[in-house]
C-alpha cells in the first residue's frame, strides 16, 4: 500500500472530538449567558431532590404510570444539562427493565452530579440523606 503523506495512518485511527463538559453544554444552550445558565442549574438543584423522592415513592408503590412521568420529566431536565450518561440510566428505569443495582447506581450518580453542579456553579445545595 502506498504512503499517502500520512493520510493513510490518520484514516485508520479513530478520530474523536473532545467531549464537552456539562458546563460547556449548558453555556452552549444559553449562548454563553452565564447568569441564565446559573439560573437553570439553580432551578435544577431546587426541583430535583423532591423529584427523586417522587421516583423512590413510585418505585416503592410500583406505580408505573407515575414512574414514567417522573422519569420523562427528569430526562428532559438532564438533557438541558448535557448529562447523557445519566439519561441512559433513567431510560432504563423508564422502560421498567431496571435492576436494584441499576437503581442504586442511578441515585448515587444523581447525587454526585447534583453536588458537582452546585460546586461548578458555586450554588448552595444540600442533598437529603434519604435520596
Amino acid at each position: 500500500m502506498a504512503d499517502m503523506g500520512g493520510y493513510g495512518a490518520a484514516a485508520e485511527r479513530e478520530v474523536t472530538a473532545p467531549s464537552l463538559t456539562s458546563r460547556d453544554k449548558i453555556l452552549a444552550f444559553t449562548e454563553g449567558n452565564e447568569a441564565f445558565a446559573r439560573q437553570i442549574v439553580g432551578e435544577f438543584l431546587r426541583i430535583t431532590p423532591p423529584l427523586l423522592e417522587d421516583i423512590k415513592k413510585a418505585l416503592e408503590e410500583n406505580n408505573v404510570e407515575s414512574l414514567k412521568g417522573y422519569c420523562h420529566r427528569i430526562k428532559g431536565n438532564l438533557a438541558y444539562l448535557g448529562e447523557d450518561r445519566i439519561i441512559n440510566i433513567v431510560s432504563e428505569i423508564d422502560c421498567n427493565s431496571v435492576t436494584s443495582a441499576e437503581l442504586r447506581l442511578f441515585f448515587i450518580e444523581m447525587g454526585k452530579m447534583l453536588q458537582r453542579l452546585a460546586r461548578e456553579w458555586d450554588l448552595p445545595f444540600c442533598l437529603s440523606s434519604s435520596v
